[in-house]
């Protein structure tokens, strides 16, 4: 009989280009930026996801990488385990493996869960507020800069690929002239799945009923939007 074929493993793949040096322009256009991110998935299909061995000067798969951290082989900043879960650095981010409804994926981000444990994630959802058929990113049109549009990034990669839902891209408010043909949802909304980015100083994420809110400011609001997908894939609590 022939070889069952295996469902090839998805990579979870973040802007590659560090936030320090992306040119900052106007923020009407970072708030158009954040809005494309939303469909614009950088996914790609493949079977080995190949990386550069430091230790050794050879290409090698991130699950051989996988298997060196599992064996002691590979220093702290080049790996470490997380509550059972393997995370090797290779390529400017952190990898790991986890299994989301039954199928095998390899998120990247730009932080580890040893960076992000300061930032705290408090309240819950309701059961059924995700299982509605459309989500959500709800976006401050006037404060949207270059770390929006990563943040927004990496939580698009991840959920559309992973609840295989449609999301649309959203205003927290009507304020701008980018805002005429998006719709205007904010956690006030109480009959959708919405996640909102709050641009506030201080990282944190809260739970409430059928909103995920994120805030941070800066590289802060991309750690907090980390810390939300760790917690999305059973990573971290």
């Amino acid at each position: 009989m022939p070889d069952e074929e295996k469902e090839p493993e998805i990579k979870l793949e973040t802007a590659k280009i560090p936030a320090e040096e992306l040119e900052l322009p106007s923020s009407n256009k970072w708030f158009i930026i954040s809005l494309i991110a939303v469909v614009g998935i950088f996914i790609l299909i493949i079977a080995g996801i190949r990386a550069f061995d430091s230790l050794t000067g050879e290409v090698i798969t991130i699950d051989e990488l996988h298997k060196k951290n599992l064996d002691g082989d590979l220093k702290q900043d080049q790996g470490y385990t997380y509550n059972g879960y393997s995370f090797v650095f290779t390529d400017g981010l952190w990898w790991t493996q986890a299994v989301i409804n039954n199928r095998k994926v390899n998120p990247g981000m730009h932080f580890g869960p040893n960076e992000l444990e300061n930032i705290t994630v408090s309240g819950k959802l309701t059961n059924v507020s995700f299982e509605k058929p459309e989500l959500y990113i709800s976006i401050d049109p006037i404060q949207s800069d270059k770390y929006t549009a990563l943040a927004v990034s990496e939580l698009s990669n991840s959920l559309i690929s992973l609840t295989q839902k449609p999301m649309t891209a959203a205003c927290s408010f009507n304020e701008t002239t980018a805002c005429i043909d998006r719709p205007i949802v904010n956690c006030q909304n109480k009959d959708k799945a919405v996640i909102q980015l709050i641009p506030e100083s201080f990282p944190k994420v809260e739970l409430e009923d059928n909103c995920v809110k994120i805030f941070g400011q800066d590289m802060e609001l991309v750690k907090a939007a980390e810390r939300f997908l760790y917690r999305f894939y059973g990573i971290m609590i």
